[in-house]
């Protein structure tokens, strides 16, 4: 694996060497010890995934599609507007996943490295 460093950070990582051409960088350092999975775009560099960068973009991005989820399952309008058409079932479903979701970043030590589950997802686990 191969990094491409400009300003003593990593702007660019491939597993080809000659990748970074047309690339404005002060040097390419070949890596031995790691891939480019072990890499996390963090802004406008890369970060090693353990790394405390890394770590804070895995949650932001996890935190953001876990808000997704919210907004599509859980709150959307068309949801309020049904609500009362809805079975006490389907009513403590929703309830209950919306909980799952909050209390998601809490679920674990390590809950930032996967996505929380869909709302089918989770349905299919109850």
């Amino acid at each position: 694996m191969y990094k491409a460093i400009k300003d003593n950070k990593i702007i660019a990582i491939s597993d080809i060497d000659n990748e970074f051409l047309f690339l404005v960088k002060d040097e390419v350092i070949e890596d031995t010890e790691h891939t480019v999975a072990d890499y996390k775009l963090c802004n406008t560099e890369y970060a090693l995934n353990e790394d405390e960068k890394a770590v804070e973009q895995m949650k932001k991005e996890v935190r953001a599609v876990r808000n997704s989820y919210l907004e599509e399952y859980v709150d959307p309008k068309q949801l309020v507007l049904v609500w009362e058409s809805l079975t006490e079932e389907k009513k403590a479903n929703y309830t209950n996943y919306r909980q799952y979701l909050l209390d998601y970043p809490e679920s674990s030590e390590d809950w930032y490295k996967s996505n929380p589950m869909t709302y089918d997802e989770w349905i299919e686990e109850q």
